[in-house]
């Protein structure tokens, strides 16, 4: 499945310090094992497909309260340690990044 990408991300996924992502999933179509075809540009003249040999390695629930800056994962709230992992592992320099980011895109 083609999973698009903000340019900014790319080397953090080729340099496997962004492991994993967060996406809407409304129909249910990600799960283990999935190939991925990992772009930017999707839908447009620059699609440039970046890596497409890795697979999905599993999925969790997580909801983002940009506003109060509470993350759940599994239902779970994270502690200000798990916030800043999770942020890190995302791809971000630090939890603020990540709230910006979610914040623009609330």
């Amino acid at each position: 499945m083609i999973i698009g990408f903000h340019p900014h991300f790319v080397q953090k996924i080729l340099a496997r310090t962004k492991i994993h992502t967060i996406r809407a999933d409304q129909n249910d179509r990600w799960h283990h094992g999935l190939k991925m075809h990992m772009a930017t540009g999707v839908r447009t003249k620059s699609y440039h497909c970046f890596n497409d040999k890795d697979v999905c390695t599993g999925t969790q629930r997580i909801r983002i309260d940009a506003r109060s800056h509470q993350i759940f994962v599994d239902d779970e709230i994270l502690n200000n340690d798990k916030t800043a992992l999770l942020t890190t592992n995302d791809g971000f320099d630090d939890p603020d990044d990540f709230w910006e980011w979610f914040r623009e895109t609330d």
